[in-house]
């Protein structure tokens, strides 16, 4: 990665690139059409590692949590509907053994 503004835009697109494709290869197209991914210098207000902002179609990610971006896609993928995750997670049943237990 080059220390210049324009290595270091290239490697971070080229990374976000990378997730994009994994994303596509296992939970089919995303259509970004008129999205605009947005890399953060600066915390997002609610702590969180990215966020979707549909009414800018704007994906926002803080520039150390790039692995955010496959969620943000998802969010995408599945509209404005989708702010409250639900069904995205696989509920585990707890017990002896479980972690949550």
């Amino acid at each position: 990665m080059g220390n210049d503004a324009a290595g270091v835009c290239s490697s971070v697109g080229q990374a976000l690139d990378q997730y994009r494709a994994v994303y596509e290869e296992r939970w089919g197209r995303v259509d970004m059409a008129g999205w605009t991914p947005r890399v953060r210098s600066t915390t997002l207000v609610d702590g969180a590692a990215g966020a979707t902002w549909w009414d800018e179609r704007l994906i926002e990610m803080e520039r150390h949590m790039l692995d955010a971006l496959p969620h943000e896609l998802r969010h995408v993928q599945l509209g404005p509907s989708s702010d409250g995750h639900s069904g995205w997670c696989l509920v585990l049943p707890t017990g002896a053994g479980h972690p949550r237990a």
